[in-house]
């Protein structure tokens, strides 16, 4: 029956952008009849946030009072140097968004349309897309667009399908920003350092790691004719060891050098409290933001630190909301992190994960998304 809806609202009241908000606030087309495990947040919160009296009262307030009425004035100037809003935007896979390439075209593009147009549907602010690295990244493999050190001389930058939706995101809303995070590298990126540091990640901070980044960017201008606006400077949900130095040492000046010196580097999953070295001022002056992951599943939302908020960095929420559809009581859950991290944390953007639920069946976090696309074959 949701499906039905939403092919109808697409085709008979396209345009009117209160019947896409619906689908986005809903979280997903279709509610699913078992939770899933997600990053940090157990099936058994998740059921025990859908039975929240809290969560129901916010759309059936029997009995409550209503609050008293006051009169302020908050005056609106565009000129002020205050927090900017940077929405809420996504990161997509090539891995929960396959089936979304094998939809009928005319329907594909619908889906695009909720999900990219401005004023309408979802209309996603922000992309945040992995960098492929021939290695599992939670829901499956993102290939990379150099198997091997040869193949990097003559890059193919049309595997996968990210760029692709970087460039279908672009088209429909052009002031879209576009960014990437590092999560994995394909194994001979760094393969000449050793793999048993602390972190675990010795191989990832060198200057081919820093190469091959710099390499993915490149091919969203050169191949795709896209301008990509931040990277997370870090490996993704992994340790932090070593990210002054490859920040400072590498990865900037690798950036520099190719052209793109206006990209911002954010402090993905660590942003607060930040952690020893990273405090370094030759380190900040090359962060743009700084970020934190899964903030609402603290007991109410993961308040930022003091320092952090005096910092004058962008406080972002750079993933979250991994979540299966539920209905109203998981929108609301998700419309009080977005309200409480602005206000008690000063958040001002907040990242989804993933954009669609459209991975394969029995792949893990097929429920979670903000649209459900596993069903090509049905043209729903």
């Amino acid at each position: 029956m949701m499906a039905h809806r939403l092919r109808y609202a697409v085709k008979k009241i396209r345009g009117v952008t209160a019947v896409a908000l619906t689908i986005l606030l809903t979280g997903a087309v279709r509610a699913q009849e078992a939770l899933p495990e997600n990053p940090g947040f157990t099936p058994e919160q998740a059921e025990a946030q859908a039975r929240d009296p809290w969560s129901q009262n916010l759309l059936n307030p029997k009995g409550l009072t209503p609050p008293a009425q006051t009169r302020a004035t908050i005056r609106i100037d565009g000129k002020s140097e205050g927090r900017r809003w940077g929405g809420i935007g996504s990161t997509p896979s090539t891995a929960m968004e396959r089936q979304l390439m094998h939809y009928p075209k005319a329907i594909q593009e619908d889906i695009l349309d909720l999900c990219f147009k401005p004023n309408f549907g979802m209309a996603i602010t922000h992309l945040k897309v992995e960098v492929g690295g021939d290695n599992n990244s939670t829901g499956a493999v993102e290939p990379s667009f150099a198997h091997t050190r040869e193949e990097m001389a003559n890059p193919n930058f049309r595997r996968g399908g990210l760029y692709w939706l970087m460039r279908k995101a672009r088209d429909r809303n052009p002031g879209i920003e576009l960014g990437a995070l590092a999560w994995t590298q394909p194994y001979w990126v760094g393969e000449q350092i050793k793999r048993t540091d602390v972190a675990g990640n010795g191989s990832f901070y060198t200057q081919e790691s820093a190469d091959y980044f710099t390499k993915f960017f490149e091919g969203a201008r050169k191949e795709w004719g896209l301008e990509m606006q931040f990277f997370s400077a870090e490996q993704n949900e992994r340790g932090h060891l070593g990210r002054r130095d490859w920040v400072i040492n590498h990865l900037k000046p690798t950036f520099d050098r190719a052209g793109f010196e206006h990209v911002k580097f954010v402090l993905d999953g660590s942003g607060w409290p930040l952690r020893h070295g990273d405090d370094d001022p030759e380190l900040l002056k090359h962060v743009g933001a700084r970020g934190a992951h899964y903030v609402e599943n603290a007991p109410k939302v993961k308040s930022a630190t003091a320092e952090a908020k005096a910092s004058g960095f962008p406080l972002w929420s750079t993933e979250c909301w991994s979540r299966v559809g539920r209905g109203w009581p998981m929108v609301m859950f998700f419309a009080d992190t977005v309200a409480r991290g602005y206000v008690e944390s000063k958040l001002t953007q907040f990242t989804t994960w993933p954009l669609l639920g459209g991975g394969l069946p029995g792949s893990m976090y097929t429920g979670t998304g903000l649209m459900q696309t596993d069903k090509p074959w049905s043209g729903y």
